[in-house]
């Protein structure tokens, strides 16, 4: 019985395999680069994001900013610098980190006009 109710358990909870909580295309400008091999995480200044979902589940949209980003696994850098226009897919994972994970970042052509105003 105890087995069962483990099973069951685990079977609801899932095996650490969170559902991202919301999936954004947005494009923005990279604002830095890691710095080294032990950090992979990106600043990308951003468009703004009207459908921003908030922690609390409530559509409140968000600014153009800067945020830091980290690339999921296999997701490569490789070719890109400070200044390039990107266009980016991103997960938020509320209750992870990091909370902002690239699933997809491709470079726009250089002439790429952003709003990225505040």
């Amino acid at each position: 019985m105890r087995l069962a109710c483990v099973t069951a358990l685990v079977l609801a909870v899932g095996c650490g395999d969170k559902a991202p909580a919301d999936q954004y295309t947005v494009r923005g400008r990279i604002a830095a680069m890691p710095a080294g091999e032990q950090s992979k995480e990106i600043d990308v200044h951003h468009e703004a994001i009207p459908t921003y979902k908030h922690r609390d589940g409530k559509v409140r949209g968000m600014d153009a900013m800067v945020m830091t980003f980290a690339p999921a696994s296999g997701v490569s850098l490789t070719g890109l610098a400070p200044g390039d226009p990107v266009e980016m897919t991103f997960e938020v994972r509320w209750d992870d980190h990091p909370a902002l994970v690239i699933q997809r970042i491709q470079e726009l052509p250089p002439d790429t006009q952003l709003q990225l105003a505040p």
